[in-house]
């Protein structure tokens, strides 16, 4: 049971962001249907078979509006989280995990951000400041952090130009 719990909780925060994209960029952010990394990951074969449209619909946990077409979204909503070790820029081996995991989800000229809630506490974005170029609160390794309002309010319209841009490799 709760294992069922667990996943109702992590569905609920995917709609809360995709909700919030929405009404941020007035153009359309849905939960990924049976999200969990359907073409990332161990699961990225899944990608030779598939069109450029349906990868891009099943990479991380949120189907980006159409000005968005080079950004993945990954979602975590957990009890606990451990703070303090930010605060001493300690390693903390769940948010390398979270990491990997919206890595994994990217194709080369991927943007990924990384919406994690705490409950009762706090929410944060996580993100690789060499792909969006937004100012933050704190740095985690080579990554930057702020929290999710103010990443919102502060760095929204960042986002949307770092995801229209094309890859180039030179």
């Amino acid at each position: 049971m709760a294992g069922l719990k667990s996943k109702t909780k992590g569905k609920s925060w995917e709609r809360d962001v995709a909700n919030f994209l929405t009404k941020l960029y007035g153009e359309p952010f849905l939960r990924v249907p049976n999200s969990g990394a359907f073409v990332g990951g161990y699961n990225i074969y899944r990608t030779q078979t598939m069109t450029e449209q349906q990868v891009k619909s099943f990479k991380g946990d949120i189907i980006p509006g159409p000005s968005f077409k080079n950004l993945v979204i990954e979602c975590k909503n957990y009890k606990e989280f451990p703070f303090h070790r930010l605060a001493f820029g300690q390693e903390i081996k769940q948010l390398d995990e979270w990491i990997k995991q919206a890595q994994g989800s990217c194709e080369l000229g991927d943007n990924w951000l990384l919406c994690v809630k705490i409950t009762h506490k706090t929410s944060f974005v996580v993100w690789d400041f060499d792909k969006i170029q937004c100012p933050s609160t704190g740095e985690y390794k080579e990554y930057q952090f702020d929290e999710y309002s103010n990443f919102w309010e502060e760095n929204s319209d960042e986002v949307k130009s770092a995801c229209k841009k094309t890859y180039n490799p030179d």
